[in-house]
Parts: structure tokens; sequence; C-alpha cells
């Protein structure tokens, strides 16, 4: 985890790291160790303090790509950090200038960009990116084929993309009226055509547009978790969307259900527990330092010049 936006420190320029299988194992364990590790960097350069970036790993390297440095300053700079030596290295510079876009890895050496802020206003462009080893990076502009697709997404930002198969698929986000949305639309990266998908819904009907959400592709499905519908409204239900069928199924979010009680209880008492063992030089101890990712804050909170929360 790199980076970031605090509230009260502004854009951040540190990176983090958190072992997820020794998080699942103090749930079965107590005395486990859970642990945030802080990586420092090697070398002359770093991207600095900046946010609305978005990162990708490719094999041993991390990609970060757009952003806003300090907060304010466009990053037109492509950033490698090597995940072996915990250096970073300028992949390519002089990019278009892009911020809370979607960045999806399509296959072993090729990222997709699509949508985010360029230039102060919402975009709806594709972009390539391929990576050559050992550190080369080439863009390529990804806008359509020979015969462009006769729709496609309006522009956005703070919305979500999966790699799927051959294609990708944006879901959600918000428009140049900071309107939150909740159509899918599929790139598939051959042919460079749109097609939006329509979608049907079962489960209980709920607000199914959103912003800010985080989404995942497994197996034959897209699992879509919370977002903001309104600044006074956010949301922490699960959309599950079906690759084959097309179906969009709405997990309801259980207050009481047993299965999540039992694990949120569980983990909360492990990381309690863990926080006060044997004093602040515990190696079970979980840190909360100044500039913790556990900290409390607003990470994505964006600059005066637009609202992604509103």
């Amino acid at each position: 985890m790199h980076g970031g936006r605090d509230l009260r420190e502004g854009a951040l320029d540190n990176m983090w790291r958190l072992d997820l299988d020794s998080v699942m194992r103090s749930c079965e364990d107590g005395s486990y160790p859970v642990q945030w590790e802080q990586i420092l960097f090697r070398g002359p350069k770093s991207p600095g303090r900046i946010s609305h970036h978005r990162c990708a790993v490719m094999g041993d390297k991390m990609i970060l790509v757009g952003g806003l440095k300090g907060g304010e300053v466009s990053n037109t700079d492509c950033w490698l950090f090597d995940l072996k030596t915990n250096q970073w290295e300028v992949g390519k510079s002089g990019e278009e200038a892009i911020d809370d876009h979607c960045l999806v890895q399509a296959d072993k050496n090729q990222l997709v960009i699509f949508g985010g802020f360029s230039g102060g206003t919402r975009v709806n462009s594709v972009r390539s990116a391929i990576l050559t080893p050992p550190n080369k990076v080439e863009w390529t502009g990804l806008r359509g084929s020979e015969r462009p697709s006769k729709t496609v997404p309006i522009p956005r930002n703070a919305h979500s993309a999966v790699a799927q198969g051959n294609s990708v698929f944006v879901f959600g986000g918000q428009d140049e009226d900071n309107n939150k949305m909740g159509d899918i639309w599929e790139f598939n990266i051959t042919t460079k055509q749109w097609a939006q998908i329509n979608y049907t819904v079962t489960g209980r009907v709920t607000d199914i547009a959103r912003s800010g959400h985080a989404a995942v592709s497994y197996g034959s499905k897209m699992f879509i978790f919370g977002g903001i519908l309104e600044v006074t409204k956010e949301l922490n239900d699960l959309l599950v969307y079906d690759f084959k069928t097309q179906k969009l199924t709405i997990h309801e979010q259980r207050e009481g259900g047993p299965e999540a009680l039992a694990y949120a209880s569980k983990l909360e008492e492990t990381i309690a527990k863990n926080s006060i063992n044997d004093g602040a030089n515990s190696p079970h101890r979980v840190k909360t330092l100044a500039g913790s990712p556990l900290r409390k804050g607003i990470a994505g909170m964006s600059p005066n010049r637009r609202s992604t929360m509103g």
C-alpha cells in the first residue's frame, strides 16, 4: 500500500506491507503475530508525496501511474518499484496527466487504464501499457478500432474495473455532475470495442449506483463491495456479477450474521490483544504509530478542485 491522503497530513509518501496469511492465521491463533511493515525505499528518487494514483503488480515490479503530487500537482511519470530491491525508478516520463482512474492488469505484461481526471476534466479514454523487462514501459492509445463502437461509456472517475478473459469490465463511478452510476461496460482488448451490459438484478432491491467502491474478479464472477451513494450515505453491501449469466446479485449486509459476527469479533479481539501484548516492543504488536495505515483518516479525500465524495 503506497501513498494516499490523510486529513491532517495531506498526501503521503510512505509504503506499507501486510502479510495476509498472518491475518488469517491470527484469527485461529491469537498469539500469532499480525504486524504492518513499513518499506524503506532505496535509490535517489521516489514518487514523493502522492495521492489519487493507481498501482498494479506485474511479476517482481509494482507500477505506479498518475496521481497528484502533494495533492495538487499532476504526476506525469510512470514509476516502477522493484519488490526485491525496494528501489524506485522512472519507467517513463512525460505521460498524460491522469488521476482517479482505474488500472487493470489485462495479461502478464499489459496494463489497461480507463477514465479518471485529465487536465481537470473527466475523460473516457482507454490506454495500454506494455512492460518489457527489465524496466521499459511503452504506452499506446486504445481509443477504438477501424470500426469504432457506436456507444462508449461516458467520462467518469472513482469507478472500478476488472479483467476477465480478453476483456476489461468497468462498473459505476460518477459523471460530470457527480451523479453516481451503476452501469457495466465491457471493453474487448483485441477488437477495441465497447459494449454495454444489460444485466438483470436478483435479490433485495437496493442502491446499485455508487462511486469509490472496490471490485475484484474471481472465477466467473465480479465482486463489488461498498462505495459512496451520497455524502451522508456510505454503502457496505456486496454485489456479485456473473459474467456468464449477466446477472447481478445483491447480498445484504447482515449485522447479526453469525459467521460475519464471529469473524469480526475474533479479529477485533486478536488485534486488541496483540496491540498491548508484551508492551511496545512485542513482536506481536500491531503498529499504530503516526503515519500507519491503521491511523484514522480519510485516505481518499479529494482536493478542493472537485468532489469525489459528494
